[in-house]
């Protein structure tokens, strides 16, 4: 198998998103995913807020630990060795002091020297979830169309006074 790849550090995102400044790496990165720099500054800094309590749980579950699984075949470790160990480390070191998780402070958390992005895995799992999505609106649009007619968006009818 053939590495091709090139490598971004921590510091360099982390100066990115505070400042909008590119270094050369990364404008290199943004050129070959086609990204929009302030696009890809937003995905890095938007915070999620999530419950401690629950990530444990959550991770440490059957369902969880699948998902951990399925994400460690994009995102693992140098020597995809413990890469469900690893994310779920990093997610709750991540969410532990404030409840909130970015991706940028998820990679900051990250608990080895390197994180290795499969882009070839993360491309497929990008189409076939938009294609899932391509497939899945016309059948929403045609449920909302079929019940639109069976529920009233109108208001209640208000109780009328009685003389007696």
């Amino acid at each position: 198998m053939v590495h091709l790849g090139r490598s971004i550090s921590i510091a360099e995102l982390r100066n990115f998103a505070e400042t909008g400044e590119t270094s050369r790496q990364l404008r290199w990165y943004l050129n070959v995913a086609n990204l929009e720099p302030e696009r890809f500054r937003a995905v890095l800094t938007r915070e999620v807020t999530l419950n401690l309590q629950l990530v444990d749980r959550i991770t440490h579950s059957v369902p969880g630990e699948f998902f951990l699984f399925q994400l460690g075949q994009i995102i693992h470790t140098p020597s995809r060795q413990a890469n469900i160990q690893a994310l779920r480390s990093s997610l709750i070191l991540s969410v532990s002091e404030d409840n909130r998780l970015s991706l940028l402070e998820f990679m900051e958390n990250y608990p080895t020297q390197g994180i290795h992005v499969d882009g070839v895995v993360l491309a497929r799992t990008a189409n076939r979830v938009r294609g899932v999505i391509d497939n899945i609106e016309p059948v929403v649009a045609s449920v909302e169309e079929f019940l639109g007619g069976l529920i009233c968006d109108c208001e209640a009818p208000q109780p009328t006074a009685t003389t007696q």
